[in-house]
């Protein structure tokens, strides 16, 4: 059987933001993915200080090979500090497939960093090593009047990081592009 699409040809092409349906033919596609991060949890003045809060998390992430059957997909990445994932389903925004989890939102006058999303992912599509297959990361946890603190870090392309104490979540990712017929 022939390729139905031109290798390296986008059929996904880097979105931050959106949602749609995508009917895709049996192959291998390399899936770029990453889920939103939050803001940080603020800073508020204090007598004649200021007292920073913990920062953001980062969104999870998913770079590799993966061998996705024919069908109809589902995609969409949430909006920064919203918790909603960025997802690539078939059949259903929850169906098999890969979902990178969007941090989780900030909370105003919390010390401890917010947590960074989690990755779901149908494992048996995987083909090879991928280059990042990863939760997200942590924001970092303020002691009060040391400064701002920095959010998670971004898992790839500097895409979906958290927020430092009083910053904004950065905005999650998709990619997809064909590759070929069989792994």
């Amino acid at each position: 059987m022939n390729n139905l699409y031109d290798p390296g040809t986008s059929l996904i092409s880097g979105i931050t933001t959106g949602s749609g349906t995508l009917e895709l033919a049996e192959g291998v596609y390399k899936v770029e993915i990453v889920g939103p991060g939050s803001s940080g949890n603020g800073a508020a003045v204090v007598a004649v200080d200021i007292v920073y809060y913990g920062g953001g998390g980062s969104g999870a992430a998913f770079v590799g090979e993966m061998k996705l059957p024919g069908g109809t997909y589902y995609y969409g990445i949430g909006s920064p500090n919203s918790g909603a994932p960025a997802y690539l389903c078939l059949g259903s925004t929850s169906g098999d497939g890969v979902s990178a989890g969007g941090a989780q939102p900030s909370s105003f006058m919390r010390f401890t960093g917010n947590t960074g999303g989690v990755l779901n992912i149908t494992e048996d599509w995987i083909v090879g090593t991928p280059e990042v297959k990863s939760n997200g990361n942590q924001g970092v946890s303020s002691s009060g009047y040391s400064g701002a603190v920095a959010g998670g870090a971004s898992l790839y392309a500097g895409k979906g990081a958290g927020g430092a104490s009083e910053g904004a979540g950065g905005s999650g990712y998709i990619k997809l592009t064909y590759l070929r017929l069989n792994p």
